[in-house]
């Protein structure tokens, strides 16, 4: 009875591990879980992929990355601005959209944010974090960013370092240096700034927006989970 019991047990399992295989072929075949080759922008976005900025029209070298887990979705893009009038438009745009009035009054230094907060700035980093504060709506890009690259940075992290996030102690925060994001880029990413960071926590997705500001390349990714 107890030899029935357990070549029941092995079937059971064995069949599940089956059923398994067959259903991520049958997926694989259906649904590419993995995909680079998009022709646009506009392929990648009915492929399902999340998406939060759109490829500009001058951008060159544009990469793409989805991965449609079962439990999730990992969609990364990236691009080049090589043209400087190009490029300092669209990080004036960005700064506006990222930059805003709630975000600016709530940056990632302050102590609104754990636990960031503990982070021991020195008087000099505070005044100019506070001067920046009450002056920011008036001032352009580059400005903010000169003022802005004190540890976890300004508006969703704007000017900080990615470093910044990948040595968090705080798990569910720290940066997701995920092997997909090697997809669309070719460098380290220790060498991105942040534009936006908007970490998972203890939600259903993390998404953000860095930026190699040698190279000009911009990586835009989202990794959001079921729940």
């Amino acid at each position: 009875m107890q030899k029935r019991r357990i070549k029941k047990a092995i079937f059971i399992i064995l069949g599940f591990i089956l059923f398994t295989v067959l259903c991520y072929i049958f997926l694989k075949w259906k649904l590419p879980i993995e995909r680079t080759n998009y022709k646009s922008y506009e392929e990648y976005l009915k492929s399902g992929a999340l998406a939060s900025i759109e490829v500009p029209e001058g951008a060159t070298d544009v990469r793409f990355y989805h991965n449609n887990v079962l439990l999730g979705k990992q969609s990364v893009y990236s691009f080049v601005i090589s043209d400087d009038e190009e490029y300092n438009i669209f990080m004036e745009y960005l700064k506006d959209e990222i930059c805003t009035e709630w975000g600016g009054t709530h940056p990632m230094w302050s102590n609104g944010w754990m636990p960031y907060c503990t982070y021991p700035y020195t008087e000099e980093e505070r005044e100019e974090m506070t001067y920046l504060q009450e002056n920011f709506m008036n001032m352009d890009y580059k400005e903010i960013l000169s003022m802005s690259r004190h540890k976890y940075g300004f508006a969703y992290g704007y000017g900080a370092s990615v470093v910044d996030y990948m040595e968090l102690e705080y798990d569910l925060d720290r940066f997701p240096a995920y092997e997909c994001l090697n997809e669309v880029m070719d460098d380290s990413l220790e060498n991105y700034t942040i534009l936006q960071y908007n970490p998972g926590g203890s939600g259903s997705s993390t998404n953000g927006i860095i930026l190699n500001e040698e190279s000009r390349r911009f990586v835009i990714f989202c990794f959001a989970t079921i729940k």
